[in-house]
């Protein structure tokens, strides 16, 4: 039972950590790039893009040697500091919140009586444990705006869908591909000592107001040892969300415990 909670949270860390960001890889087409320096010039700029908060719904599944799971999902993003990702089983049974506040985080598992909670330096301790990556790198690798390369790629590569922008730092090496016709990251790569260690790819993208946003993610991380995919069937912009959104509600005489 505690391997099973272990791994389950494991999972749950890892997703919530993927979610407030991966929907942020979207930006307008404005014409095709066919020129590998200005499609990657036109990738750098989404970077700089500011994001309206929003609320999605949509199905994950958790793949793992211990488990698969697919579950339905809510996710309410104000900032990168502050989101909250909510699933839910059949019937829309609750079975997991997660969320961070600002510099807070907190995680609940009503069917199990698990409640934790702890500053986001915890959590962020708790991600570099697991991945050896800090959780702004997580953040940052797992998004379709993967963490920034302002260098000058080794080399760009035309193939039939997508421009290859390789960068290689030592043993680490890493590829964007983006596709010429929307402008967008379609897959990000990454490889240390010749060892794949993640690859995320998106696709069936969709307007949004006057952005393009992927409703499906699939997520492979041999170093986590998961594979996560996220299909959105909404994704809707709002203005905010009310105050209780953010705090975590426990069964009387609860306390929670620490990340």
């Amino acid at each position: 039972m505690r391997r099973t909670l272990l791994s389950g949270l494991r999972a749950l860390f890892i997703v919530h950590c993927l979610l407030f960001v991966v929907i942020g890889c979207s930006h307008v087409p404005v014409v095709p790039y066919g020129d590998p320096e200005r499609l990657w010039r036109h990738v750098q700029q989404a970077y700089d893009q500011p994001q309206q908060p929003y609320l999605a719904e949509g199905e994950l599944t958790v793949d793992s040697p211990t488990f698969r799971h697919t579950v339905d999902f809510t996710l309410r993003w104000q900032s990168a500091r502050r989101l909250r990702l909510d699933l839910s089983g059949p019937f829309g049974i609750s079975l997991a919140s997660v969320a961070l506040n600002d510099s807070l985080a907190w995680a609940s598992i009503p069917l199990q009586g698990t409640y934790l909670a702890g500053t986001l330096t915890q959590v962020d301790s708790s991600a570099a444990g697991l991945l050896n990556l800090s959780l702004d790198r997580i953040i940052k690798a797992l998004a379709g705006l993967p963490p920034r390369e302002t260098g000058p790629y080794l080399q760009a590569v035309k193939g039939a869908d997508a421009v290859e922008f390789y960068f290689q730092r030592g043993d680490t090496a890493r590829t964007f591909a983006a596709d010429p016709k929307q402008g967008t990251i379609v897959r990000y790569s990454v490889t240390i000592a010749s060892k794949r260690w993640a690859q995320l790819d998106y696709g069936d993208f969709h307007g949004n107001g006057d952005t393009l946003r992927p409703y499906r993610i699939a997520i492979d991380s041999p170093a986590a040892d998961v594979k996560v995919e996220l299909s959105f069937d909404r994704i809707k912009d709002v203005a905010s969300f009310p105050d209780d959104i953010w705090r975590q509600t426990l069964p009387e005489g609860a306390t929670p415990g620490k990340f």
